[in-house]
C-alpha cells in the first residue's frame, strides 16, 4: 500500500514537472515569435526603442534625478539665457537662462506617468461599463451607452478645457478632467466586444454547464476583450499626452515653473521666429511619445492578433 501510494505520487509529480516544462517551453516560444515580429519591422524596432527610451529615462530621473540632471530644472541663470545649443547646454536654455535640455528630462516622468496613468483609469472605467452594458443588454445597456453617446457627442479635448477652466489650473483638476471624459470610448469598444463574445459557441456552453453569470463574465468575456482594450490603451498614452500638453500649453494645465513639455512650448512660442530651439525641442519630445506609442501600440495589435501572429511569423 506504501509502496503504491510512493509511486502514485512520484507519477504525479512526473505529471506536473511535465505540465510546468510544456507551459515553459510554450512562454518561451511565444516571445521568441513576439521578438520576431517585433524584429521584422524597422518602425516596430524604432517605436520599441522609443517607448524603452522614455521609460528608462523617466525612472532613471525619479530614482536619482538630482545626481543625473546637469541643472536644477528651475534653476535660473544656468547660462547666459537665450543661448542656442552647445556642449555645456546641448539644447540651449531659455529666455530665464535654464537648461532646456535638464526641463525636457525633468519632464519625461510627469507626462508619460499623467499619459499612462489616466489611460489607464479610463480603459478601467470603461471597459467596466461597457463590459456590464455589451453582457447584460436590455435596459441597463440602453441607459449606459446613452450616458457614453452624451460624452462621446462632445469633443474630449473642449470639454476637459471646460472643465480644468472650471476647477482652476493645477496638475490634479488637469488629471481628473481628461480622466473624466476619456473613458467614453473605452466604453463604447468594450460594449461592442463584448456583444459579440457572449454569443459564441464557449459562452453558450459555459451558461448551459450551470456556469455562474459572473464567473461566465470574467473567466469567457473580459479575458477575450482584454486584449483589444489594452491595445487601445496603448496607442491611446500617445493622445492623453498630446491633451494634457494641449492645456498646458492653453495656461489651465501645469502652471510655472514646474517643467512640462507643454508649458514650455508656450513660454517658448514667443521666440519661435528668433531662438527656435526653445518652444521646438519640448515640441519634438511631445511627437516623438505621441509617436512611439502609436507604433507599439500597431506592434501589440501584430502580436496579441493571432490571425496576424500566424501571418507574420
Amino acid at each position: 500500500m506504501v509502496e503504491g501510494v510512493v509511486q502514485g505520487s512520484g507519477s504525479q509529480g512526473r505529471r506536473l514537472h511535465d505540465r510546468a516544462a510544456s507551459v515553459a517551453g510554450s512562454t518561451k516560444s511565444g516571445l521568441i515569435s513576439s521578438w520576431r515580429i517585433i524584429r521584422g519591422s524597422p518602425l516596430s524596432m524604432f517605436g520599441f526603442g522609443l517607448v524603452i527610451l522614455y521609460l528608462a529615462v523617466s525612472v532613471a530621473v525619479i530614482v536619482a534625478g538630482r545626481f543625473i540632471l546637469p541643472y536644477g530644472p528651475n534653476q535660473l541663470n544656468a547660462g547666459i539665457p537665450l543661448s542656442p545649443p552647445s556642449f555645456s547646454h546641448p539644447f540651449g536654455t531659455d529666455n530665464l537662462g535654464r537648461d532646456i535640455f535638464t526641463r525636457v528630462l525633468a519632464a519625461t516622468p510627469l507626462d508619460l506617468g499623467i499619459g499612462i496613468g489616466v489611460a489607464s483609469l479610463a480603459m478601467a472605467i470603461g471597459g467596466f461599463i461597457g463590459l456590464i452594458a455589451g453582457f447584460q443588454g436590455g435596459m441597463v445597456d440602453s441607459v449606459l451607452m446613452r450616458i457614453t453617446d452624451i460624452f462621446l457627442s462632445i469633443p474630449s479635448l473642449i470639454l476637459a478645457l471646460a472643465i480644468s477652466v472650471a476647477l482652476g489650473p493645477s496638475v490634479v483638476h488637469s488629471i481628473e478632467a481628461i480622466s473624466f471624459v476619456w473613458w467614453a470610448s473605452y466604453a463604447r469598444l468594450a460594449r461592442g466586444q463584448a456583444l459579440s463574445t457572449k454569443n459564441q459557441l464557449y459562452v453558450v456552453a459555459a451558461r448551459a454547464s450551470g456556469t455562474k453569470e459572473y464567473v461566465i463574465l470574467g473567466r469567457h468575456v473580459f479575458r477575450n476583450i482584454f486584449d483589444t482594450l489594452f491595445i487601445y490603451m496603448t496607442m491611446d498614452i500617445g493622445t492623453v499626452i498630446l491633451t494634457f500638453s494641449t492645456l498646458s500649453f492653453l495656461g489651465v494645465g501645469i502652471q510655472p515653473p514646474t517643467a512640462e513639455w507643454g508649458s514650455m512650448v508656450i513660454n517658448g512660442n514667443y521666440y519661435i521666429t528668433t531662438q527656435p530651439w526653445i518652444p521646438l525641442i519640448p515640441g519634438f519630445a511631445i511627437f516623438f511619445a505621441v509617436f512611439a506609442f502609436s507604433l507599439i501600440g500597431d506592434v501589440l495589435r501584430d502580436v496579441l492578433d493571432p490571425k496576424t501572429r500566424k501571418s507574420m511569423i
